[in-house]
């Protein structure tokens, strides 16, 4: 089953994440047919000086920067029929439904 995780340092209101969630699982349920219901989506808030979310750089500690990446992790099946051309425009998509949606005042 696919599962995408967004690790964000903006904050997102629930609204937000609703709606990125809803995003993705449209996406990668029209892009690939594969039911909704097997789109798996998890948030996590990067913070600075986070014990619970440590990032480790050659092997050390850093803290995360509020002004650091906003970055989707995919794990998903991979196949002849899903191209490098197909993943390359699915994650387009994601990235301008994120900017519609982060920069959507009313969310």
């Amino acid at each position: 089953m696919p599962f995408y995780e967004v690790q964000h340092t903006y904050p997102l209101t629930l609204p937000q994440k609703h709606a990125f969630a809803k995003a993705i699982t449209e996406l990668h349920s029209t892009t690939f047919l594969t039911p909704s219901l097997f789109v798996n989506v998890s948030f996590h808030l990067l913070q600075p000086r986070n014990e619970e979310n440590v990032y480790f750089l050659a092997g050390e500690p850093v803290a995360h920067n509020n002004a650091g990446p906003n970055r989707v992790l995919a794990m998903v099946r991979t196949g002849p029929k899903r191209t490098k051309a197909t993943w390359d425009d699915l994650a387009a998509k994601l990235e301008e439904r994120w900017y519609d949606i982060v920069n959507d005042e009313k969310q």
